[in-house]
């Protein structure tokens, strides 16, 4: 099995191999240059000046003449010793630099590379009950301090969802506790009365079937939440269609007695259909649930821009400016206008949230001064 180089092993050998490369291109044309130059001053054969006889003629230079041949050796001794100095101290300075740069650029690398080591040991550390751990990388700001700021809001977005994860599942099953207690209350109760009539039955029956029936009306909820949250399909569409599909659901619903008002002009978008259907229908719902009988529901649909708006008001009972926000949370429930106690499962606004953040719009809730609520929802086309 091949063994790897580690990171840091393969940067210094790269820095030694770019220093070797530009050495020995340096090394190449400096003992060029000094080649060159050694030669060029060495003593070249040639005609004397003008006017000066010629070796070997009268009042010339000897024809042969052994000092001067010996001086010309010893000058072209010295210039091959010269060059080949050059080229020796040129090889033993090209050795240096490629020994140097190795260890240059082992510490080069390791001061490099000291923010991926932070963050591997950050990494190895997190578990999903340990999520406080981050990098928080300080210096100059670069490619690796993006990449570990990048990783600190990751850790950021993954704490928050199993904190949300562990909140739902709280959450649900403190809701799917209670039908559960109301069924096993009620058989309990048929069974341990012995003189029990077919009445009696029958109406434990009838208890039961309500809670089961709760029960699955709240897991319809949750299975429509955790679908909110992922878009599969995306077209066009136009929201102003898909709210006039919606407003025939209140009387189903028993929101007959609601006073429907609607201005449905062009609002195309880029969504899910289902999904959005699913966002106006809770929008609708909500709005009907709390208000009072022959309350108005005021619900419009136009263009701003590339955003397509929806716009579902009420004029129910007042709305605390500071519970607003809140009204969006999961399994959170207000008491219904004119009814007894509190009704659904509080994830009608939580899913109409869901889908939203799935299609990278804004959802915003108003309280109104007059009573009730303005929802307002922007999508991209």
């Amino acid at each position: 099995m091949r063994t790897r180089l580690s990171l840091r092993a393969r940067i210094a050998l790269w820095c030694a191999a770019l220093v070797m490369i530009s050495g020995t291109i340096v090394v190449v044309l400096m003992i060029v240059i000094a080649g060159q130059r050694l030669h060029d001053n060495a003593p070249q054969p040639g005609p004397p000046p003008a006017g000066q006889p010629l070796p070997g003629q009268p009042g010339g230079p000897p024809a042969d003449n052994p000092l001067q041949r010996q001086r010309d050796d010893q000058r072209g001794k010295i210039a091959n010793e010269t060059l080949s100095s050059v080229q020796r101290i040129g090889l033993i300075l090209l050795g240096a630099f490629a020994v140097s740069s190795i260890g240059i650029g082992w510490l080069v690398a390791g001061r490099m590379l000291q923010p991926l080591r932070k963050l591997t040991a950050a990494a190895s550390k997190v578990s999903h009950t340990r999520m406080g751990e981050r990098i928080r990388l300080e210096g100059p700001r670069d490619e690796l301090r993006d990449l570990a700021e990048t990783f600190d809001q990751m850790l950021d977005r993954l704490e928050g969802a199993f904190a949300a994860q562990r909140a739902f599942v709280g959450d649900a099953s403190h809701e799917l506790r209670t039908p559960l207690t109301v069924m096993r209350t009620e058989v309990d109760v048929a069974l341990d009365d012995p003189d029990a009539t077919v009445e009696d039955l029958r109406h434990a029956l009838d208890g039961v079937g309500e809670a089961v029936q709760r029960m699955q009306a709240l897991t319809d909820a949750l299975l429509a939440l955790s679908r909110a949250e992922v878009r599969t399909a995306t077209v066009d569409v136009d929201l102003a269609d898909i709210a006039r599909r919606a407003t025939e659901i209140l009387g189903p619903l028993g929101f007959s007695d609601r006073v429907l008002r609607s201005q449905l002009d062009t609002a195309p978008v880029t969504g899910d259909p289902v999904l959005l259907e699913r966002l106006v229908s809770n929008l609708l719902e909500n709005a009907a649930r709390h208000n009072q009988p022959g309350g108005e529901i005021v619900i419009t649909t136009r263009r701003d821009g590339t955003h397509g708006v929806l716009t579902v008001e009420n004029d129910g009972p007042n709305v605390p400016p500071a519970e607003v926000d809140a009204l969006f949370d999961r399994f959170l429930r207000r008491t219904p206008a004119g009814g007894d106690g509190p009704s659904g499962f509080g994830l009608g606004l939580a899913i109409s949230a869901a889908v939203v953040r799935a299609h990278d719009g804004e959802i915003v809730a108003v309280a109104r001064p007059q009573g009730g609520l303005s929802v307002t929802v922007r999508l991209a086309r």
